[in-house]
């Protein structure tokens, strides 16, 4: 599985109960799309804080593109 090149990952200043919401905001706007298998296994891997049941609730949902994106 090819892995999303995202700044995020190693930015300490994200709060992880936030995370998802960033992830969403950047990779949606480089792939056009989400892949939810794909965003959970990388979260889990490159920011495990992030990795809860609560903040991966995200990725249960339909694939959509952000509108929160800057």
């Amino acid at each position: 599985m090819r892995k999303v090149a995202c700044p995020l990952w190693r930015d300490s200043r994200i709060d992880p109960r936030s995370f998802s919401e960033h992830l969403c905001g950047e990779v949606a706007v480089q792939l056009g799309h989400l892949d939810a298998r794909h965003l959970q296994a990388n979260v889990e891997e490159c920011f495990p804080a992030a990795a809860t049941s609560d903040s991966l609730a995200f990725f249960d949902a339909p694939t959509r593109r952000s509108s929160s994106a800057t």
